[in-house]
């Protein structure tokens, strides 16, 4: 934990310190510092499985676009294109405000909305670099247009993140994992081969039934069906099982870099 605190802590100041002078320049810093702080709150906030992960990154990413399409008369809003996304609050007319302190403010907002649930180190690193973030965005700007800029921001990643909250993902309880559910028995079907009692059940076994962002409801994917189970040694199934059980006696040591940088 002290190792985790430590580098949090750096993390978050090298990120800040990183974006440069005015980062209206740059927004694309302001999106890669956030952005590598989520990930490492990823790793460290215990609810934060896969499918949970990839959930609150696309949020995130959706919330930095519309506070920036907001400003720019080249793109277009997602509003309309997602599953529900109604259009985002309206720039007050003929006001002025600053898009990189617009584009910081969201990604602050959504970063603590995303996560509030991550444990007192990260709500530090947090914390750090939303004030040193906050500290290069409004260099120089009026005071007038750096309340209004933020209040924006605030404004739009609120309305994203009430969005995000009708999708069915937006809860997880028991770290993902049912607190009941009935397990088909029979060959090729899943079991626990995990020894820790938490894992006993498959981890959020009805996550495909969320609301998709963009593909229409009640549709899949058009994807070939699975090979099918056979214990057979000629089956296309048994081919590749024991490809796999190869494969993992005989790692080889960027294999097992991929592994544990994928875990």
């Amino acid at each position: 934990m002290n190792n985790l605190r430590r580098m949090l802590a750096a993390l978050a100041v090298s990120l800040c310190m990183n974006t440069g002078a005015h980062a209206a320049e740059k927004p694309e810093a302001i999106v890669q510092g956030w952005y590598h702080l989520v990930l490492e709150l990823i790793r460290h906030t215990p609810t934060y499985t896969p499918p949970v992960a990839s959930r609150a990154l696309g949020y995130l990413g959706v919330t930095a676009f519309e506070a920036t399409a907001s400003g720019d008369a080249k793109l277009q809003s997602l509003a309309g294109q997602l599953t529900d996304l109604t259009a985002t609050p309206s720039r007050e007319a003929g006001a002025t405000y600053d898009e990189a302190i617009i584009l910081d403010a969201a990604l602050v907002a959504s970063t603590h909305d995303f996560f509030e649930n991550t444990g007192p180190t990260g709500q530090r690193a947090i914390m750090a670099m939303e004030k040193k973030s906050a500290a290069v965005t409004i260099e120089g700007v009026p005071s007038d247009v750096v309340a209004r800029s933020q209040a924006y921001g605030k404004a739009v990643a609120a309305h994203i993140f009430e969005w995000s909250q009708t999708d069915g993902g937006a809860k997880v309880e028991n770290l993902g994992f049912p607190m009941k559910y009935d397990l088909k028995k029979g060959p090729g079907l899943w079991v626990p081969t995990n020894p820790v009692a938490l894992q006993q059940l498959p981890l959020l076994p009805e996550w495909g039934n969320n609301r998709p962002f963009a593909m229409p409801k009640d549709a899949s994917c058009d994807l070939a069906p699975p090979v099918e189970y056979s214990e057979d040694k000629g089956s296309e199934f048994y081919k590749q099982a024991v490809e796999v059980f190869d494969i993992k006696k005989n790692l080889t040591d960027e294999q097992r870099f991929i592994a544990r940088f994928w875990a």
